[in-house]
């Protein structure tokens, strides 16, 4: 990530491998990038979620300046691609694929019924519900969240918020949604109501299942977030470009965000819902992100007083056309005033790790004290947990 100029990313941490690992790198100074953690530990691991959030208490943006919590995700509302949980009506074949979550505590959802509810997501609801009701009680000031997929993954969300607390409180608590596949227009102006953040990644999956299945009516619903940035929804770019490969460029998902085409130049979603410049796509991808990260001090522009994290890129971005924005990657990544990356073109000097061989170049022709390694870096001795 660092190679192409990602500085920071979030996700969650839910194993003892994964945090146990990304701890050892920020103790011994390895972490290439910034990493914003959320955690869901109790909800697969625990019958008694409430009294064990009752006893490791709030460190919501406590932690390092490469490693820090956000506080305690929600989990997966409802699957992807059919297995969304969607209000849209369908035919019965249709909505008995979809996995919405057995609804509790007296919240109503007209378009949840039992052809679309499935038993394994209930455990999921119980967390979200745990949750909103310790930061209604002033116990958790953040809420990050997981995976919604359809627009009643979206009102599950929103409603259990707003049964523990006044939207004044939920906006406080930086609440944040993975995907936006399947927005209503209530639910923008909700999100702006509620301060809540969506981060949204380019996927054609649900466009084709909602011509297909539900009706193209219906597209409007689908990443509308032209819509979302006029409302003044806080929306981020959840992913950089292709899932399962190395990529070459940050922007590679940003030329179908502004085009809404596909690689194979085939609309997804609605024209309009396009982001609407090459500017604000920038923004998506870097100041935004501050604040549902708790870091809105720090990092997201380079300002007095914040981190030094600076990508210089191989072309003009506000310059070159939009098809080609993709071609534009990385040539220097500092991060924290160190280069983590750097590629001959700026000035003869490579810092790179080579994915294909697994190793490192170091060649530097113009002197430099600014490199964060200068040899192979290596991690001491792992203690391995229950292994």
């Amino acid at each position: 990530n660092a190679q192409i100029g990602v500085t920071a990313f979030k996700t969650h941490l839910q194993c003892e491998g994964g945090f146990s690992a990304s701890s050892h790198l920020d103790r011994n100074d390895l972490m290439p990038i910034r990493l914003a953690w959320g955690h869901r530990w109790w909800q697969p691991f625990s019958s008694n979620i409430h009294e064990m959030y009752r006893r490791i208490g709030d460190f919501t943006g406590y932690g390092s300046d490469f490693l820090w919590s956000i506080g305690s995700s929600v989990g997966g509302i409802d699957a992807g691609g059919v297995g969304w949980c969607s209000t849209i009506p369908a035919d019965d074949s249709i909505k008995s694929r979809e996995q919405c979550p057995p609804l509790i505590n007296d919240i109503e959802i007209e378009d949840i019924t039992e052809t679309n509810i499935v038993p394994n997501r209930g455990r999921r609801l119980e967390h979200l519900d745990t949750l909103a009701e310790l930061a209604g009680e002033g116990r958790l000031s953040g809420i990050p969240g997981w995976h919604v997929a359809g627009d009643g993954a979206v009102d599950v969300l929103q409603k259990t918020y707003r049964k523990y607390m006044s939207d004044d409180r939920i906006s406080s608590l930086r609440i944040q949604a993975d995907h936006c596949f399947g927005i209503r227009p209530d639910q923008i102006q909700m999100a702006a109501r509620l301060g809540q953040t969506f981060a949204c990644n380019f996927d054609t999956e649900n466009t084709r299942i909602i011509e297909k299945d539900y009706g193209e009516e219906y597209l409007a619903w689908n990443a509308p977030v032209a819509s979302m940035l006029k409302a003044g929804v806080n929306t981020v770019l959840g992913s950089f470009g292709t899932y399962g490969r190395l990529r070459y460029s940050p922007f590679e998902d940003g030329v179908h965000w502004l085009t809404r085409e596909d690689e194979n130049g085939v609309t997804w979603g609605l024209k309009d819902e396009a982001v609407p410049d090459r500017l604000t796509l920038l923004l998506m991808m870097s100041r935004f992100g501050g604040h549902p990260l708790w870091r809105e001090n720090a990092i997201g522009s380079i300002e007095t007083g914040k981190l030094a994290d600076i990508v210089i890129l191989n072309g003009d971005y506000m310059a070159v056309a939009v098809e080609d924005l993709d071609k534009l990657t990385s040539i220097f990544t500092m991060i924290g005033g160190k280069v983590n990356f750097e590629d001959p073109l700026l000035r003869g000097n490579t810092l790179r790790f080579n994915s294909d061989t697994i190793d490192w170049t170091f060649d530097m022709q113009t002197p430099t004290t600014l490199w964060r390694w200068t040899e192979t870096p290596v991690a001491p001795p792992f203690l391995h947990g229950a292994n």
